[in-house]
């Protein structure tokens, strides 16, 4: 739909159009993408940078695509954001486009409303059967008596438009939504669909309008990532072009990275696959197009998105004078029990930033099992508190039936990209001390998923997690979504402590396989005391990561590399004391799981004599030899604490199974021994150790000076 001033325009691809007066419309940025034959589009909408309930907002969507029957009907989906109830008016028309010159439309649709849980929320069959038809403005009526409309005051929250032909007809139809309220604390947010890339005329074309004043927008084409979601015949390798209204080509890209990588990746919506392609440009007032099309004419389906990079922003604050609020920084929402805190959260679009004021907050949380209790944190999200020692968001229920899958303060929906969700400044506490019966569960801080994640100056406290019945606590993560490969990911100038059981770890970013699930990401900064879990901070596999500048202090395990395959670390300048059994341990343990690359410098690891362990500095112990290939440990400083246990059975490295070792210029305590196993069935090839010295400037023992070839 195109909003221009009192009247909407329906515009396809090639020029059709069709004016209905409508009232008028105030400062609304519309996305409308149209793709001629079976492709269709994905476009979100982010209006300003006015809080919810503000004037801006998104007043009609549509989308036309071929029906045909069973899982290629036409699904149109959209979002309902903000806190109160909204009037839409739904069509499905098909007769109708054969006046503009469609060929094959759909004789006779059909159209059903479903909420987020597929539930049947209403359905229609010719409009004029409705029992509510006469309230439908007459200039809206479908032309065709056979064209269906639902007019329906709906809650905020997901729903899908489904268009069928009666009797599994199929052809071409169109799926609108128009919003009656303009004026109302809720809005229509996104619209998401997609399309088949073909060749010539039959290439993927978005129109994009900006109305009153210039926007600046993100255009994306995503092709190999739709793979990860079932599709099989994705486009390989999509290039976008963006257009003026005189068909004049703005700009162009193929592969996101070769363009504007800096200013797409500070947008928050970097492509997730290198061949993927975005562009970022401000546009004046008018109508543009973004053309999607396969290198060297290639076909498939494909993913055409426009963002507009002025987020929405939201206040919340613990209220005292019993007011609601309206979300502004002069009147923000009341947060002030957890049954307010948790609606307003429900009701919050994607892609907004939410400022949570000083004072301690009360939420349920977000449970994995059972959303509607609680709340997922939606794509895009930035909260950001009024710093980690004024904010506080606290967990106060947990339910018996949570199981292992357990209770987190904030976490993602695992199913979707977060692209670009942010957490800081705040403090989380898990208030594990309100598990009550539920005590075989697990309890966290913050769980998110997908790319360009971060989160930044957060205190997180009394998480809990029970090796017993397995319910691993992970307390603060960020994950790959599922099978999707994940970069970006950052966890910096984090605290954690007061952790309570005896399972889990405090910073992690889990990877789900060697070739899919992975992420890319760094862990800086961070200081995590007295965490008896599993480790400090971990990573089950690793790749491209970098961790730096962390400290641990009293934890079971600083440092673990857990399972799965590990490539490609960096671990540098982080201090490690009172290790109470492992200083750094790396397991790649998983089937053909390897390591390589990873390199280990400039830390100070300190390891503790609290049991007759043996306690380890630095372990690495793949599974089977030459998994590990090309690991430099350099420059570090080994340190032993002694407690007066009397235990004596701590070292400083043990390392088996690798094959291009490098141990260099390493400082260790003079009662500290090594072993690289030489002579036995775990012995390490093409060794090179040179340098390493005792505090007290003897060799270290079990690192002198050798070089150890590799085997025939």
């Amino acid at each position: 739909m195109v909003i221009t001033g009192s009247e909407i325009s329906l515009r396809s691809a090639r020029g059709l159009a069709q004016t209905r007066s409508f009232g008028t419309l105030v400062h609304a940025f519309i996305i409308l993408c149209l793709a001629w034959s079976c492709a269709t589009v994905h476009a979100y909408v982010l209006q300003g940078s006015d809080p919810v309930g503000a004037s801006s907002r998104l007043s009609s969507i549509s989308t036309r695509a071929v029906v045909q029957i069973d899982n290629d009907v036409l699904i149109g989906g959209f979002v309902i954001g903000g806190t109160g109830v909204k009037q839409l008016l739904l069509r499905a028309l098909g007769p109708t486009l054969t006046q503009f010159g469609v060929t094959g439309a759909l004789l006779d649709p059909t159209l059903e409303l479903r909420d987020s849980s597929g539930g049947l929320v209403v359905s229609n069959d010719n409009w004029g059967t409705a029992a509510n038809a006469q309230s439908i403005p007459a200039n809206l009526r479908p032309p065709n008596a056979h064209e269906s409309a639902i007019l329906a005051t709906l809650i905020p929250g997901s729903y899908t438009a489904i268009v069928r032909g009666v009797n599994n007809t199929t052809g071409v139809a169109l799926v609108e939504a128009y919003d009656f309220d303009t004026t109302g604390t809720s809005r229509l947010t996104s619209i998401s669909t997609r399309g088949l890339v073909q060749t010539n005329s039959n290439v993927m074309i978005a129109g994009v309008i900006v109305q009153t004043n210039s926007e600046k927008v993100i255009v994306r084409a995503l092709g190999p990532t739709l793979a990860s979601f079932g599709i099989t015949n994705p486009l390989a390798d999509p290039t976008v072009e963006l257009h003026d209204a005189n068909g004049n080509l703005l700009a162009s890209n193929d592969n996101w990275k070769t363009t504007q990588q800096t200013e797409i990746t500070a947008s928050g919506y970097a492509p997730p696959n290198d061949l993927e392609s975005a562009i970022v440009s401000t546009l004046a007032p008018g109508n543009y197009t973004a053309i999607v099309r396969g290198v060297n004419g290639t076909t498939g389906v494909a993913l055409v998105e426009v963002y507009a990079l002025q987020a929405q922003e939201v206040w919340i604050a613990v209220r005292t004078d019993g007011l609601p609020g309206t979300g502004t920084q002069t009147d923000p929402y009341d947060g002030s029990t957890a049954a307010k805190l948790d609606t307003i959260l429900r009701l919050i679009p994607a892609y907004t930033r939410i400022h949570l004021g000083p004072g301690t907050f009360l939420t349920t949380g977000s449970f994995s099992y059972n959303e509607a209790r609680g709340y997922y944190v939606k794509a895009g999200w930035k909260i950001n508190g009024a710093g980690k020692e004024l904010t506080t968001v606290k967990a106060t229920f947990y339910p018996t039936t949570a199981g292992t899958n357990g209770h987190c303060v904030f976490e993602g929906d695992c199913n979707v990209d977060g692209n670009g969700t942010e957490i800081t400044d705040l403090t989380v506490d898990c208030n594990w001390q309100n598990l009550g019966a539920a005590t075989n569960t697990r309890t966290a801080a913050i769980n998110l998923f997908g790319n360009n994640c971060r989160i930044s100056r957060v205190k997180a406290i009394n998480a809990y997690g029970n090796w017993a019945s397995l319910a691993e606590c992970f307390c603060l993560e960020i994950n790959p979504v599922r099978t999707m490969p994940a970069t970006g990911a950052v966890i910096e100038g984090c605290e954690v402590s007061n952790f309570q059981g005896d399972y889990g770890y405090a910073i992690c970013l889990p990877n789900y396989g060697p070739t899919v699930g992975k992420i890319t990401g760094t862990i800086r900064n961070n200081r995590v005391t007295g965490w008896i879990g599993t480790a400090a901070y971990s990573t089950p596999g690793g790749f491209n990561s970098v961790f730096e500048g962390n400290y641990a202090s009293g934890c079971r395990c600083s440092l673990y590399f857990d399972t799965d395959t590990i490539e490609n670390v960096e671990i540098n300048n982080n201090s490690f004391v009172d290790c109470h059994g492992f200083g750094i341990l790396f397991m790649p343990t998983l089937g053909t799981a390897s390591m390589k690359n990873v390199t280990i410098e400039n830390n100070t690891i300190e390891i503790a004599d609290y049991d007759n362990g043996p306690n380890v500095a630095l372990a690495i112990g793949p599974a089977s030899a030459g998994i590990a290939t090309n690991i430099t440990v350099r420059s570090n400083t080994i340190l032993r604490k002694t407690t007066g246990t009397g235990y004596t059975n701590q070292a400083a490295m043990t390392i088996s199974y690798c094959d291009g070792l490098l141990i260099e210029n390493n400082v260790v305590d003079p009662f500290l021994y090594s072993s690289l196993f030489a002579g036995t069935q775990y012995a390490n090839e093409n060794v090179t150790v040179r340098g390493n010295l005792t505090s007290t400037g003897g060799i270290a023992l079990g690192l002198e000076d050798t070089v150890i070839p590799g085997g025939d």
